[in-house]
């Protein structure tokens, strides 16, 4: 009679003299110096009642930097190399976030091992929670004296699952990244029922990440009585209603508000009730791949 499978362990204890890796959490060879602690605290206050004492500090987890972990802080510093939009968007965590996002990208590895020509945003927007949620750093309080049995062998379940959903869709990035743009039409009618536009062009790369097609339709078109896309839905949600203030709003705001004097005279016109901006569903005009193409021939005529 066979013996059934044991599973191995995630954690396993310590080895004296050594620490465990902030990041993938197995033990690191002797000698590695700590790099960082994480303080352990004794007892806990429940919820905010301010009768019970709060948790006293009892110690710290000394951690340190694994030799397969320790590049990854050069490598976040490399990426975010002349990436100041990154840098002005999140600031001094910028790199942290980074790192966090690298070491979710560890967790599931294989073919999606970052490069020097990864997209440090990208990475930190698909990536960053999961890679924080699966560093040990964030577990050793609870296990001092304790370590992951193998790399990455903490990491829970559902976690692991995230990653991999993050995986994929930047696996599919990447192999959309040398295919034409797509345009993904309204889903009924053939234009917006506001500005005629009868399609929006994403690059294949941008349609993946959104999810594929329906996903990335679902993204740049909404209904709200009609088909509308993305510039002509904020004007009504701006309006508070679709009616004629919201579609007023989003021609004279689109940029393709065309005519003599200017966008300052079409609105000089529209108050005065010389020009009626018509939407496209009400225009009998074909659809187009320039927006509000059907008030050309109304700001001629108007004129």
């Amino acid at each position: 009679m066979t013996a059934p499978a044991t599973t191995a362990p995630a954690l396993v204890p310590l080895p004296e003299g050594c620490y465990a890796c902030a990041d993938c959490g197995q033990a690191c060879p002797e000698g590695t110096p700590f790099g960082s602690r994480v303080p352990v605290f004794r007892g806990r206050r429940a919820g905010l009642d301010p009768s019970m004492p709060p948790p006293a500090l009892a110690g710290y987890v000394l951690l340190a930097r694994c030799p397969s972990c320790a590049p990854r802080v050069n490598l976040a510093s490399r990426l975010l190399s002349g990436r100041r939009d990154v840098l002005h968007r999140r600031g001094t965590v910028a790199r942290d976030h980074l790192i966090d996002a690298l070491c979710g990208l560890a967790v599931v590895g294989g073919a999606n091992a970052p490069t020097e020509a990864s997209d440090p945003e990208r990475l930190i927007q698909e990536f960053a929670a999961g890679g924080m949620a699966s560093r040990w750093a964030g577990r050793a309080a609870d296990h001092p004296g304790e370590c992951a049995s193998a790399p990455w062998a903490h990491v829970p379940g559902e976690v692991r699952a995230d990653l991999r959903g993050a995986a994929g869709r930047l696996l599919a990035e990447r192999m959309a990244a040398g295919s034409p743009p797509i345009t993904l039409a309204p889903p009924y009618g053939g234009g917006c029922s506001m500005c005629g536009l009868n399609g929006v062009r994403l690059s294949a790369g941008e349609v993946a990440r959104l999810g594929g097609l329906d996903a990335a339709r679902a993204s740049v078109w909404t209904t709200r009585g009609g088909p509308l896309c993305r510039p002509c839905a904020d004007a009504v949600e701006r309006a508070g209603s679709n009616g004629p203030t919201a579609v007023e709003r989003a021609y004279l705001s689109s940029g393709y508000a065309s005519g003599p004097g200017g966008v300052n005279a079409l609105r000089r016109r529209i108050e005065d009730g010389e020009l009626t901006v018509l939407p496209w569903s009400g225009s009998g005009a074909a659809p187009s791949s320039t927006p509000w193409a059907h008030m050309r021939a109304e700001v001629e005529q108007a004129g």
